[in-house]
Formats: C-alpha cells, structure tokens, sequence
C-alpha cells in the first residue's frame, strides 16, 4: 500500500511573512520520535543556508502538520458518479509532498472522460473505469519508481548513503547545467521521477561518483594501510545493507 509523510503547513501569508514546511517520514526504521517542531528548529539551527535566510525570523503560532497518504495502486479510483483526483486519489509526489503536478494531470484526464461520458449519460463504475486506466498508464510508472525510492529513505541506517549522493549530486549539478535541471526538477516536482533514469543523470552521478572515490581513496590511503582496510570493510557492510534493503 501507500506509505505516508507528514508536512507542515506552508501557504504564502504575505510580503513579510511566510509559511515554513519540513517533511518527515512517519515510519522509519528504526523508529524516531522526533516530531515537526523539533525539526524544523533544529534544522533553522545548524543548516546555514535556512540559517542566513531565518535567523532574525520570529516563529507566531502552533506549526502545524497532516499526514499526506501516497498513492495506492490497489485503492480503487472510481466509482458510481465517482472520479478521485489528485490528493483525494493519493498523487502525491513522495520525494517532496508536491501535489500540483498530478493535480492537474488527473483532473485533466478526468474531464476528458467526464464529458464524453456525460454526452452519453453512462457514469456508472464500469463506464469511468477508463479513468483508472489511463491514470495508471500516464502516472503509476512515477509513483511506484518514487515509492521505491521512499522505502528505502526509511532506513535511517542509510543516511550516509543518501547523504553522499546528495553530496555528489550537487557536485555534478554545478559542473552541468542541464544535470542540474533535471535533478532539479525532479526534487522540485516539475519533472517526472522517471527522469532519474535517464542517460545523463546516471551517467554523469556515475562520473562524478567515481572521481569522488578516487580522491577519497587517495586521501584515506594516507592515513595508512590500516585505514584504508577499515574504510573497505565498513563500505562492504553499507553496500550488503542497502541490497538487502532494495530487495525488502
């Protein structure tokens, strides 16, 4: 089934004022107890770019959340006069919380089927099933790709991992600007997370992946002999861990 963030509250208030959202994954393994506010603080504490941007800032009101429900491939999308869209059928993007994209795509579908259907005066389940059809032709790909993604963020013994290709990323986002588009635009929910599969996305996180570990290799390797066995063996450890864990 779907799996679920939870999102603080971030609609625009006015020219000096704004709403600040962080997200968080509701199930993690292992489990954490920390909650919004006290992410979100600490976050605006240590992170200098939020830093620079909220220091002077004064924080009014409760920060407030909802849990934001993934799609679900097995939850039925229509029904007699019936059409979910958008929220309400789970289209969220699970990289980031963003709804608008998938939004507009599914009600876009959506009147397409509803004003032939309507022309014909047949709204029953069997005659909009067309709906689910092409949602799951046009959107499920995405959805299930950036699934698979959030399932394995929820192993926080991964963070490193994940860390260090947010790392390599930026590194390559700055040499390439088109790299940078599209992972961009990915993060940003503009692009479809099938997108991460292309050509110059693997390629160049390839490249730039490898010339990291050659400079690091070389800087651990001063370090000595020992050193460079420690660094191999707990690398060894992290690549069996984040295999099992795609296989789950």
């Amino acid at each position: 089934g779907g799996g679920a963030i939870a999102e603080a509250d971030r609609r625009p208030t006015g020219p000096r004022s704004a709403n600040v959202g962080v997200g968080m994954m509701l199930e993690t393994i292992p489990p954490t107890n920390v909650r919004l506010r006290e992410l979100l603080l600490d976050l605006i504490q240590k992170d200098k770019a939020l830093s620079k941007r909220l220091h002077r800032a004064t924080m009014k009101g409760k920060v407030v959340g909802w849990p934001l429900t993934t799609y679900n491939p097995d939850a039925p999308l229509v029904d007699d006069r019936v059409m979910l869209v958008g929220d309400a059928a789970g289209l969220i993007n699970p990289l980031n919380g963003e709804g608008i994209q998938y939004a507009l795509i599914s009600g876009r579908i959506a009147a397409d089927i509803a004003a032939d259907r309507l022309a014909h005066d047949d709204l029953s389940a069997a005659s909009l099933a067309e709906y689910t059809g092409r949602i799951e032709r046009e959107i499920r790909y995405d959805m299930a790709l950036s699934n698979t993604i959030v399932q394995l963020l929820r192993n926080r013994n991964l963070n490193p991992i994940w860390l260090r290709s947010l790392s390599t990323i930026v590194a390559r986002a700055r040499l390439d600007y088109r790299y940078a588009d599209i992972a961009g635009g990915i993060l940003a929910g503009v692009l479809p997370a099938r997108e991460a599969l292309s050509p110059r996305i693997i390629l160049g996180t390839l490249e730039q992946a490898g010339t990291s570990i050659v400079i690091e290799t070389l800087l651990t390797a001063l370090g000595g002999p020992k050193k460079l066995l420690e660094v191999g063996v707990e690398t060894g450890r992290t690549g069996i861990d984040l295999v099992s864990q795609s296989l789950q």
